[in-house]
């Protein structure tokens, strides 16, 4: 155990370093191209990639939990059927992304979507090609590789994105650096992770248990998708693209510590937790808890200076025309801490192999997201969609608290402690920032 805790320590340093550098060069790039491109690409680009991304989480089955989860997660003949299905998988999606762009261009009356993204679903079909054993990378916590390998597909892409916008600033520098990253992607996973070449094989065996423990996974997907898309996808048929893409600035940096966590939650929680999934409740329970608390004060910082400065953070890295994303940023990540508990909650249920109520949470948010989205513009505009969207993870939160207590891991009073810490923080940050007469961070909404 003692060596399984030291791996997760080291798994936990590697996903903190690649992320957070991934973020950095990601962040780099992002305001670069600000400069090259106007905000409507942005906008156009976050369109196109909620219904690429939802075609993915519509086809999802679990491929990399199931590899993890699996005893036979290291057998040729499991892999091999893994693989097969995934690949089956990248096709299907290509093939509806070419059927749907047509129609999805003239729901938005925008003729750019039919020819961009039947291209850039490209990179979804390259990537299933990819070899799965990257997946085994994580069920052995061995998350030194598996950083490589992503943070050089990430600078491989970046920099064709960079390259293209300086000759030819326009949507399809975004375009060609996705498909060009999916390319590298599958050579480097062969690269790193060497063995045999993948078959197409289906074993019944593994084709049942791949299917049995991903129906819950693929109803997750569906619902991650329709609730966490569908703010774009509403917001695209409301508002103009330019506010779109000003929107999905904000929400790429709010979305920071959240994507941090979700890292977290599938290279380093999820494995640790199956593979502890025989102790006691009570034994898990403590283990679980007081890792919880250090992964969560790790972030907590990054949190209050998103949501105090988020101003200022948009007005040194973009120029005057996002400077309306310095209020969304600060709502949007005050509303993510209850994304930051249910990211650290959520895989342990999944651990335990329970995934239903993931899946049910991902669910309520779907059913906040819609009502709320739609309500809130309708009484406040903009501010109230995203106020709703905002603390929309809320109430997935909460259901999982209740999957947490039912199978003996309550966490809420660890919850309900550093939630107060947070708010205590905020008001003493807020107060002094007013009283250095500093103002607050939602000044900018006041120029709307």
């Amino acid at each position: 155990m003692a060596s399984l805790k030291k791996l997760a320590i080291k798994g936990t340093l590697w996903t903190f370093f690649g992320y957070g550098l991934t973020q950095g060069l990601r962040l780099v790039n992002n305001v670069i191209l600000t400069r090259l491109l106007v905000p409507e690409i942005f906008g156009l680009m976050s369109l196109v990639n909620t219904f690429r991304w939802g075609l993915e989480l519509f086809t999802d089955v679990g491929i990399g939990q199931n590899i993890i989860q699996s005893d036979r997660g290291e057998e040729r003949e499991f892999l091999d059927t893994a693989w097969t299905i995934q690949a089956i998988r990248g096709l299907f999606i290509w093939i509806c992304t070419c059927a749907l762009a047509y129609p999805i261009a003239v729901l938005y009356d925008e003729p750019r979507i039919w020819q961009v993204l039947p291209i850039i679903s490209l990179a979804n079909f390259l990537n299933s090609f990819q070899t799965v054993r990257v997946y085994v990378l994580s069920r052995n916590l061995d998350l030194g590789k598996r950083t490589a390998f992503e943070l050089s597909e990430r600078i491989f892409a970046l920099s064709v994105m960079i390259g293209y916008a300086l000759i030819h600033p326009s949507v399809w520098a975004l375009v060609a650096g996705d498909v060009a990253g999916s390319f590298f992607r599958v050579i480097a996973s062969y690269i790193l992770c060497p063995g045999w070449f993948h078959r197409f094989f289906l074993e019944p065996k593994a084709k049942a248990e791949i299917t049995n423990f991903g129906r819950w996974i693929f109803l997750s997907s569906i619902f991650t998708f329709l609730a966490e898309q569908s703010d774009r996808l509403i917001f695209g048929k409301l508002v103009p693209l330019e506010v779109l893409g000003i929107y999905t600035i904000a929400w790429t940096l709010a979305n920071v510590p959240k994507q941090i966590m979700v890292q977290l939650s599938a290279k380093v929680i999820f494995p640790v937790v199956s593979k502890q999934a025989h102790l006691s409740r009570s034994q898990l329970r403590t283990k679980i808890l007081k890792q919880r608390f250090r992964l969560l004060m790790s972030l907590f910082a990054l949190f209050v200076a998103f949501i105090c400065f988020g101003d200022w953070i948009i007005e040194f890295l973009y120029d005057d025309r996002y400077i309306q994303a310095g209020w969304m940023l600060s709502i949007l990540t005050l509303g993510g801490w209850f994304s930051m508990l249910y990211y650290t909650a959520s895989p342990c249920l999944l651990g335990i192999g329970k995934p239903l109520y993931d899946a049910r949470g991902r669910g309520v948010r779907l059913v906040i997201v819609f009502i709320g989205l739609i309500a809130g513009f309708q009484v406040a505009g903009v501010l109230g969609a995203i106020i709703a969207i905002s603390f929309s993870d809320l109430f997935s939160y909460s259901y999982i608290c209740y999957g947490l207590q039912k199978e003996s891991l309550g966490m809420l009073r660890q919850d309900t402690l550093l939630t107060l810490l947070l708010i205590g923080t905020l008001t003493v940050t807020l107060l002094l920032r007013w009283t250095l007469g500093l103002g607050y961070p939602l000044h900018s909404l006041m120029l709307t």
